[in-house]
């Protein structure tokens, strides 16, 4: 029973919709209790080939404000001269794409009742038939963002990278990229 029950889970699990995949990295190097103050550079960085098709700048702008509410253990300042981290935002990746799923056939079965008797007891008959599925598109949206803490000395502080796939729209999973972010940074004090 548990052998099954095991086998469910991990089925569950690999046949997930939703992609999601980030790596963080921290500089021992640097002190993050002595830290207080983080400037959030106000552009993001685009890399060659993003292709913002079902958002503006503005819609990223503003999840990256929102989201500002989990770096509750720093401040965050708008001048970037009296900052300890400069935090920079880069979109490495922004797209969608399209799987065809192909035509496949399967047996399937009609159930018909046959008899009927006075106290309503029934009889059925299976009869199998051939069903086709598929010959279908299935639209994906994707990107990969990059968040970078650097020290007003010019060393990277803190790294984080968040790659997404799935049927849902890039910017709410770009919202929860962000705030995923904003989380772990804060979670370095």
């Amino acid at each position: 029973m548990r052998i099954l029950g095991l086998m469910c889970i991990i089925t569950f699990f690999s046949i997930s919709i939703v992609f999601a995949e980030n790596v963080e990295w921290e500089n021992c190097g640097v002190d993050f209790k002595q830290v207080e103050k983080i400037y959030i550079e106000p552009d993001i960085e685009y890399y060659e080939g993003v292709n913002l098709f079902d958002v503006t700048n503005a819609d990223l702008l503003n999840v990256i404000n929102k989201n500002q509410k989990y770096l509750d253990d720093y401040r965050i300042v708008s001048n970037k001269d009296i900052a300890d981290l400069v935090v920079t935002i880069s979109l490495i990746d922004w797209n969608k794409r399209d799987e065809y799923i192909y035509k496949y056939t399967d047996i399937a079965y009609d159930t018909t009742v046959t008899y009927e008797d006075e106290y309503g007891n029934k009889a059925y008959t299976k009869t199998p038939y051939i069903k086709e599925y598929g010959g279908y598109y299935k639209h994906y949206d994707y990107f990969t963002m990059k968040g970078t803490a650097m020290t007003k000395d010019g060393y990277v502080a803190y790294v984080y990278i968040d790659s997404r796939e799935a049927q849902k729209d890039n910017i709410n999973m770009f919202d929860r990229a962000m705030k995923n972010f904003f989380k772990s940074l804060n979670k370095t004090k």
